[in-house]
């Protein structure tokens, strides 16, 4: 018999649908069935039960590093993984409410529990891009502005039925605060400068945004060293942000409102403290923000390797 694989399990019962909870034991099941050796260690920040205090001193002592939450959760154990220097594949069972990550890694299929579980026994190590903004990290997103919690605010059960249109009948709903929200913004990449002033910003590696395919990232490739970089300019009336909002829906940029472009690099300089959304949780607010893209940083295990490269991280 093969030697088993060991996986640390964090299992975070806070986030999204509540399945870590409900699902767990039957995720050990299938993992065992696999001829894995799992140990499981809960999240619950309120107890002061985080993965932080596992993954600093993990010594290799596991084959796969796992977590079962959403989104942020994820974040958070790729962030210990980069900041710890520990080279073993990430396994991901997401449980969120929006799991952009998980559809972008897995060409955007919602995977069952028992493939998820499979990719993590016996799936293929994708090295993908992470980004730094300063001295955190994100796996597929970092945002800015006024529009930067609707895409979270927004229920599973309307992303369902609507698709993208859920994202900006919600958008809509804020035209008021996107009316109000402003900053200026001057930002330099590739020897490019400009400024203006912004409702919106957001750097992206993934072709899902809020749970949904955005056709203004659909080309996104999460392993070829480059962002998505998306900007939207404020608007003067509501005749304008019916405009943006028809641009963000079609993915037509071919205007001043809207701007879309790919960068490795690039840094930000705000005219005051701006706050930013990383991977859908709150990050740190900044004057200042240095984003980076580290190119094939962290490798996570998928269940179909048809449209990406089995590698290891560099």
């Amino acid at each position: 018999m093969p030697d088993k694989k060991k996986i640390l399990l964090f299992a975070n019962g806070t986030s999204g649908t509540n399945s870590a909870v409900n699902d767990l034991f039957e995720m050990i099941r299938l993992l065992s069935k696999q001829n894995c050796v799992v140990t499981v260690y809960p999240i619950i920040p309120g107890d002061g039960l985080v993965c932080e205090n596992v993954l600093d001193h993990l010594n290799d002592h596991y084959d796969v590093i796992a977590c079962c939450g959403g989104d942020g959760t994820l974040n958070h154990v790729m962030s210990q993984v980069i900041q710890n220097n520990i080279s073993v594949p990430i396994g991901y069972i997401p449980t969120g409410s929006t799991n952009d990550f998980s559809r972008s890694i897995n060409n955007g299929r919602a995977l069952s529990l028992e493939e998820q579980c499979q990719a993590i026994a016996k799936g293929t190590p994708f090295a993908y891009d992470v980004g730094k903004i300063n001295d955190e990290y994100f796996n597929y997103i970092a945002a800015f502005g006024a529009f930067t919690r609707v895409s979270y605010d927004t229920s599973q059960k309307w992303k369902n039925t609507l698709g993208y249109a859920a994202y900006t009948l919600n958008a809509i709903a804020s035209i008021p605060e996107g009316l109000a929200y402003h900053t200026h913004v001057k930002y330099v990449h590739d020897g490019v400068t400009d400024e203006g002033n912004y409702i919106f910003g957001a750097v992206a590696n993934t072709n899902s945004i809020a749970g949904v395919q955005s056709p203004l990232v659909q080309n996104a490739q999460l392993d070829d060293g480059k962002f998505e970089v998306i900007l939207i300019k404020q608007p003067n009336n509501l005749l304008d942000i019916n405009r943006i909002l028809s641009k963000l829906t079609s993915g037509n940029t071919d205007d001043n409102y809207v701007t879309v472009f790919k960068a490795s690099h690039i840094l930000f300089n705000f005219d005051r403290e701006t706050a930013w959304t990383l991977d859908g949780e709150k990050g740190t607010p900044n004057q200042s923000a240095d984003i980076q893209c580290l190119n094939k940083a962290v490798s996570i295990l998928t269940a179909d390797s048809s449209n990406q490269n089995d590698q290891s991280v560099q």
